[in-house]
């Protein structure tokens, strides 16, 4: 059974979720705490370090075998914002680091990845992955999606 770790990004940390199973047969595992904020100090190296730490701790500790990370789009200032692109970085790093695969989905391909879920497992993310209770936040609904999408069919 490959276990699957889908990551969403923000400017405070990360939301993650870990899947196992298939496509049409989905697992969510471990989804009481998910969610690492970064720490509240100035030294932004040390932020993405703590990141970096965890994720490689994560990854080894619960046999991940693909990490998948819906990347960031346009915010309504312009471009995404910098933390969240070097917190992606930091999360490809921790996979190279471990020696496993990374996967990057954009926006656009999120939502079709979602349509494309309740086709093959016969209902919504929230019916089939959350007992149709609604997933929140959005990123938390985002890295459950990311981690499904990186699950063989």
């Amino acid at each position: 059974m490959m276990n699957v770790l889908g990551v969403c990004t923000s400017p405070d940390g990360i939301r993650w979720a870990l899947a196992s199973g298939t496509r049409s047969l989905p697992q969510l595992r471990d989804m009481e705490r998910n969610i690492l904020r970064l720490p509240d100090i100035e030294d932004e190296t040390a932020k993405l370090m703590n990141v970096l730490r965890f994720l490689s701790t994560l990854i080894k500790e619960k046999d991940i075998e693909k990490v998948v990370v819906a990347t960031v789009g346009h915010s309504q200032y312009g471009g995404p914002s910098t933390v969240r692109v070097k917190i992606e970085c930091v999360v490809q790093l921790a996979a190279a680091e471990t020696a496993v695969a990374v996967e990057l989905i954009a926006p656009k391909t999120l939502k079709a990845r979602e349509k494309k879920l309740s086709a093959e497992a016969g209902g919504s993310a929230e019916e089939i992955l959350n007992n149709s209770h609604d997933f929140s936040p959005r990123a938390g609904r985002d890295a459950v999606i990311a981690a499904w999408a990186g699950l063989p069919e």
